[in-house]
């Protein structure tokens, strides 16, 4: 009987990484806080489908030897389409990339202002100014492996030390398989679901992991699948966990979550005054390590559509990155709660998504792109499945705004 092996880290442990940021921790604590368990099924249905479409998006890269980008600008033989597809994806990515940026960085501020208290007389948010200076000097200087794999490890301590809550909390079986298996929609939840949709299945992550993938070229495609199945599905259960430990201590309370002290009482059941210290810790290592990604998955994004080369200091490659991280900046500053903005970057890759989707679903089912790794039925059902459902939950949202 063969032995189950945990697969070598890649680009989906990237992915995964990326996701698990300050909107993962922001949104999820208030999914419990405001639904209990009761929307645990829209996390499954993220987890399963971010491993569809990021699967897709392997199967491509490694078959075609070209990023997502370059697929899209070059794998439609009509000229309207491929034009419109471009300019479509890199205007989705790019704002897409602003939004997650400001909810990054209000994360990561967020965090420190924690610790040092509000700078009186500010016009400007200092602590904003700081996350994104130290962001543009890392991606400047490009080495920042061992930084960003430092703050990852706090990340996977913080998300160990959910689990570990999540299960001491002893939550009710029936209502956790129930939230899980049983979609409902109460009152209200809409923009939710799509909130923990966006926080999950990051449009802008389908472009990363592609780029990244050209960058190692250590994988084959069932390597490469099977390690970004492994990663998700831990990014996946660590939002779950969030979730119960948000509904063991707040559902049916009038918590209201504006800070990380207010998060950091979901921990308290195993931390108790340290809860607060460590929350801020991890909120800050989930900001800065989220406000290198965003930026970078931008700047492939936009390399592969204008056919340019992916060195980070290219001076178009640089105007791309540094002005992410800028507009991020600014669209913090101006004045909104950190948690507010954070909640509503996530709502926004949520609308974005069937648009990325669809177009990566047309270049996997192109012969003459993927050549004999083309989609099989099964996997075409399920991510039609996919679009359809996302597709609804936005236009939902959209008719429940007019209405």
């Amino acid at each position: 009987m063969a032995k189950f092996k945990i697969p070598k880290p890649g680009t989906g442990m990237l992915v995964a990484a990326a996701f698990i940021g300050p909107g993962t921790i922001t949104v999820c604590s208030k999914a419990g806080a405001s639904f209990g368990m009761s929307l645990l099924w829209a996390l499954l249905f993220s987890a399963i489908a971010t491993i569809i479409l990021q699967s897709m998006v392997v199967r491509l890269t490694l078959s075609t030897g070209k990023t997502l980008a370059e697929n899209v600008s070059k794998g439609f033989e009509h000229k309207g389409l491929r034009i419109g597809a471009s300019l479509l994806i890199l205007s989705a990515i790019y704002l897409g990339g602003v939004a997650y940026e400001s909810g990054n960085i209000a994360g990561a501020a967020l965090a420190l202002r924690s610790f040092y208290g509000d700078v009186p007389g500010a016009y400007i948010d200092p602590f904003g100014v700081i996350i994104g200076v130290v962001a543009m000097v890392i991606l400047y200087i490009g080495q920042y492996k061992i930084i960003e794999k430092t703050l990852i490890a706090l990340v996977v301590i913080m998300s160990l030390v959910f689990i570990t809550t999540a299960i001491i909390s002893s939550p009710s079986v029936t209502d956790l398989l129930s939230g899980l298996l049983i979609p409902t929609l109460p009152d209200d939840s809409t923009l939710m679901v799509i909130a923990l949709i966006g926080t999950t299945i990051v449009p802008y992550n389908l472009f990363l992991q592609s780029g990244a993938l050209l960058k190692t070229q250590d994988q084959s495609i069932t390597q490469a699948q099977s390690e970004t199945i492994f990663s998700v599905s831990i990014g996946g259960l660590i939002s779950m966990a969030i979730v119960l430990t948000s509904s063991f201590v707040f559902f049916g309370s009038d918590q209201i979550l504006n800070n990380t002290n207010d998060l950091a009482g979901q921990l308290e059941p195993l931390l108790g005054d340290w809860s607060g210290i460590f929350m801020t810790v991890g909120f800050f290592a989930a900001g800065i390590s989220s406000t290198i990604t965003a930026p970078l998955a931008a700047s492939y994004a936009v390399a592969g559509i204008m056919n340019w080369p992916t060195n980070l200091r290219d001076k178009r490659i640089m105007a791309v990155w540094s002005s992410t991280i800028l507009f991020g900046i600014f669209f913090y500053s101006l004045g909104i709660r950190p948690l507010q903005l954070i909640s509503i970057a996530q709502m926004a890759n949520g609308l974005l998504l069937p648009f990325i989707a669809i177009f990566l679903m047309i270049l996997v089912n192109k012969r003459s792109v993927i050549g004999e790794d083309k989609n099989t039925l099964v996997g075409n059902i399920l991510g039609v499945m996919i679009i359809g459902i996302v597709v609804f939950l936005g236009l939902r949202s959209v008719w429940g705004v007019i209405s």
